[in-house]
């Protein structure tokens, strides 16, 4: 936390998840510190990847500000460091988990097809452009 108006000594530990630290400010506010941490296979696989705090602090940052753009009110305050959130306490938690599907069978989707795990190819597309 290097923020100059939030110091680690005015803030009070909360807990851990598997990606951040939560931390409450001196005003009541919530500070999270996002982490290297990634797990995989429900927690089983553990690993520390550089950057990984970063970037997901910044896709969250960047989906609460597309929300509000929209007049969708969120909890989101500020980014004062690349990896930490300033948010209100007042957090809906919604969960949202996306994956690589699309990059994975980009491809096959653009030949129309998609090959199963058994080797069969299935039409996607009925048109082409």
């Amino acid at each position: 936390m290097h923020h100059p108006f939030i110091s680690k000594s005015s803030t009070t530990y909360l807990s851990s998840g598997k990606a951040k630290d939560i931390y409450e400010t001196s005003d009541g506010n919530l500070l999270f510190e996002f982490a290297d941490r990634v797990t995989a296979f429900g927690g089983k696989k553990r690993a520390e990847y550089q950057e990984t705090g970063e970037i997901t602090c910044r896709l969250a940052e960047h989906w609460f500000k597309a929300l509000e753009a929209e007049g969708i009110l969120t909890h989101y305050i500020d980014c004062p460091t690349p990896t930490s959130m300033l948010v209100r306490p007042d957090i809906v938690p919604v969960e949202v988990i996306r994956r690589n599907y699309a990059s994975r069978f980009a491809p096959a989707t653009c030949r129309g097809e998609l090959q199963s795990e058994g080797g069969v190819g299935r039409k996607i597309m009925s048109q082409s452009h």
